[in-house]
């Protein structure tokens, strides 16, 4: 798609928002911007790596399963947020923990239903606070 626009951060960022508005709603051309090659013309290397690793890029918003349950992402990052602001450290285990929490509470079937398959796995969390927040889990020292 990105050649049909003539590699537009702009366009593609329009195109994506007009196809798909659930993910790429609040995608904007500056994001698009640092995933194109500073040469033009094609992908990034760092962002080709990344879509071979599977991983989320920085700022996408993608939730996956979550897509969606707008209200239960946003009730995520305003408790991890919030959580973050007085200076405690989010790892991945208590994100874990206030994401079970608040699926739990606004819709369990995600966790207990056999057809969403959902796990809140290490992976997801993070590739989650990836894209939905743009923060890293870092390794304490």
């Amino acid at each position: 798609m990105a050649p049909r626009v003539g590699w537009s951060s702009q366009r593609i960022a329009a195109h994506l928002s007009w196809d798909m508005p659930e993910l790429f709603a609040n995608l904007t051309r500056a994001h698009i911007w640092k995933w194109i090659s500073k040469s033009g013309k094609k992908w990034s290397k760092k962002t080709k790596a990344n879509v071979a690793r599977q991983c989320s890029l920085a700022g996408s918003r993608r939730t996956g399963i979550l897509a969606p349950y707008p209200e239960i992402i946003d009730k995520i990052k305003d408790v991890l947020t919030s959580t973050r602001k007085p200076g405690i450290a989010i790892n991945a285990m208590i994100a874990c923990s206030i994401m079970i929490l608040i699926i739990r509470k606004q819709k369990p079937e995600l966790l207990d239903d056999p057809k969403y398959q959902f796990v809140c796995a290490e992976t997801y969390i993070q590739q989650f606070l990836s894209s939905v927040l743009n923060w890293s889990i870092r390794k304490g020292t």
